[in-house]
């Protein structure tokens, strides 16, 4: 969803986001749709390399559009991105993100939410996690990754962006941070049924919004 929904709320509203690695998510959005029978781009996928998905797909850049809340419905991740798009998406995150994360850094992401919000988080699990089949990005040719960062140019501006700030946001919570993040694995711990049950339900969300989307 991108950003505007406060526009159509009665109520005051803030917004918390966590932001991954462009090159990251584009190897993982790749493989995603490569394996999962599911998904509308399924077949066109097995047609196409990495590289030529990265750089055919209009869906480039899509957290910097996300964040920007421009983009016509109802594919609001294809379309052009430039400096303004950038420049829009930094002014939402300081005028309206409580918190703004990474990816790779989540439960301490996480216990910085629970401490700003007061969130009691007993439990939380991992899904939607791509197979393992999916390569590492650090192996992959410096070329492919450098295609995917220039494709993606304003994705990864933005995230270093978020990235740099990151550690002075953290910074006052201190002591706090630590104690709730050591609190964390244990609300991660979860047995194989309730985890299955979790990540089932997830996946039929997904497909029921896959199904939607290719109508």
């Amino acid at each position: 969803m991108p950003f505007g929904l406060h526009a159509r709320l009665t109520r005051p509203a803030t917004y918390i986001t966590f932001l991954r690695e462009p090159v990251d998510r584009v190897i993982s959005e790749y493989y995603s749709i490569l394996h999962h029978r599911l998904h509308p781009q399924h077949r066109r996928m097995q047609t196409l390399s990495l590289e030529e998905y990265a750089t055919r797909t209009p869906h480039h850049n899509v957290q910097t559009k996300l964040l920007s809340g421009r983009g016509d419905y109802p594919d609001f991740l294809a379309g052009d991105c430039n400096d303004e798009t950038l420049a829009l998406a930094k002014e939402n995150l300081a005028k309206h993100f409580t918190f703004a994360g990474l990816t790779e850094r989540f439960d301490e992401g996480l216990a910085a939410c629970k401490l700003l919000f007061g969130w009691n988080i007993a439990r939380y699990v991992h899904f939607n996690v791509t197979a393992s089949v999916r390569p590492k990005k650090n192996s992959l040719p410096a070329a492919t990754q450098a295609l995917i960062a220039e494709r993606n140019k304003y994705d990864v501006r933005l995230y270093e962006h978020v990235k740099c700030a990151y550690a002075d946001f953290l910074r006052p919570f201190g002591d706090l941070l630590r104690e709730e993040l050591e609190s964390i694995p244990s609300a991660k711990a979860l047995g194989r049924v309730a985890s299955a049950l979790y990540a089932t339900g997830s996946a039929v969300r997904k497909a029921i919004i896959r199904a939607h989307s290719a109508l």
